[in-house]
């Protein structure tokens, strides 16, 4: 950081991508920290036990440097509004999510395409496998009434247990969008899918969750606190579901059961809701913020 602060130093801004560094000690320029939650909201939230000493350290650390730095940027509005309630830093600030996608354009063949599939998509990495494992017994409660397949994204098949694979499972483990034939085998299979399911207890998987909202797949999702404060209590795109395999089988039914009107109507739902998370809308409202930021400390 300190190389950078020597190497740019016209920069009007510095943003660090992280809640635990910053170079506000290199420049007297403004200093954002840009991150998804502090390290003591997760063990809050996710781990739900208190830190030991040397994770108690790092807590007071981040602390520290919020108090120091001229703004901070939550990813979901519920970090939002913890970070802003500690009171450690004055300006804290939720612009909204980001869509990892690359643009994609709304049509009616993509819509005739994914009505006319019964495939399921899933997309998670290994911590999401108690979700894919609910996902792949609803499958198997459904039997032959599911004539699809379930493509599997982000895990390997070592990982599943091989009760649950069948014909009707397609495993790819990660692909790497970086590369040309893994994003378009991604992209390939998300734009093809019917529904996109992942219910992870406590978190399951936001960014890929709205990035197949974008491409216009409903979903079946966990209840938890980020996507709830992002998209309200009742969602026209798809189903809030326990991790629960009877609950999500009679959900999948009802998804793959829709007519075309009513699958359209849930289609196109998901993609507006997902619209005004794009990187183009996000970095007009970040400059905006940091324009605000400089105006402020001139």
């Amino acid at each position: 950081m300190k190389i950078a602060v020597q190497k740019y130093p016209q920069t009007d801004v510095f943003i660090s991508i992280s809640f635990s560094f910053h170079p506000k000690k290199y420049t007297d320029k403004p200093v954002l920290m840009f991150c998804d939650w502090t390290y003591d909201y997760y063990f809050q939230y996710f781990q739900h036990r208190k830190p030991d000493f040397l994770e108690t350290q790092e807590i007071r650390n981040q602390h520290q440097l919020q108090s120091t730095a001229d703004g901070l940027l939550a990813l979901f509005p519920d970090t939002c509004k913890y970070i802003s309630d500690q009171g450690y830093c004055k300006n804290v600030f939720y612009l909204g999510n980001v869509i990892n996608s690359e643009t994609f354009n709304a049509t009616n063949e993509t819509v005739m395409e994914k009505f006319n599939s019964n495939d399921i998509v899933f997309i998670g990495a290994d911590k999401y496998l108690p979700g894919l494992i609910t996902l792949l017994q609803a499958v198997q409660i459904l039997g032959t009434a599911f004539k699809g397949r379930v493509q599997i994204i982000g895990i390997n098949k070592d990982k599943i247990p091989s009760s649950l694979l069948s014909d009707k499972t397609r495993v790819y483990g990660y692909l790497d969008k970086s590369s040309v034939s893994e994003r378009n085998r991604y992209y390939d299979i998300v734009n093809k899918a019917k529904v996109f399911v992942n219910t992870n207890p406590r978190w399951s998987s936001f960014s890929a969750s709205l990035e197949a909202m974008y491409h216009m797949t409903p979903i079946i999702t966990t209840h938890y606190r980020s996507f709830i404060e992002t998209f309200g209590e009742n969602i026209k795109f798809g189903y809030y579901s326990e991790n629960d395999p009877t609950e999500v089988s009679i959900l999948l039914r009802r998804i793959l059961n829709l007519n075309l009107t009513e699958y359209k109507k849930m289609s196109l739902a998901a993609h507006d809701a997902a619209t005004s998370f794009t990187w183009p809308v996000y970095i007009d409202k970040l400059e905006n913020k940091i324009q605000s930021i400089i105006d402020k400390g001139k």
